[in-house]
């Protein structure tokens, strides 16, 4: 299993919000968990071998939850999603956040 770490920005009609998406990849599977907004939410999907993926989730923000599915491209430098929602769509873009060696 491969673990990656991924500083995000969505962008939103608002105003750009950051957070973090923390990934783990088995055999095409992904899970993980997306902090956004001051809190944090289970991610999953599917990823094929030339880093084209499809997650859902969701994120809340003050007032509401935003279900999503997300379509787009993961690879060991960065992402590039968009996640669709019921009404609204928003662009979240990232960068790999280089893991630490336990120790």
């Amino acid at each position: 299993m491969k673990e990656k770490d991924y500083e995000i920005t969505l962008s939103t009609p608002i105003g750009k919000r950051r957070g973090m998406m923390k990934l783990n990849f088995d055999d095409g599977k992904i899970a993980g968990v997306l902090s956004l907004f001051e809190n944090c939410e289970t991610v999953s999907g599917f990823m094929d071998n030339k880093g084209d993926c499809s997650l859902w989730g969701s994120f809340r923000t003050l007032k509401n939850s935003f279900y999503y599915k997300a379509t787009g491209t993961i690879n060991d430098e960065g992402l590039d999603l968009v996640l669709y929602g019921e009404k609204h769509s928003y662009r979240m873009t990232g960068t790999a956040v280089p893991l630490h060696p336990e120790g």
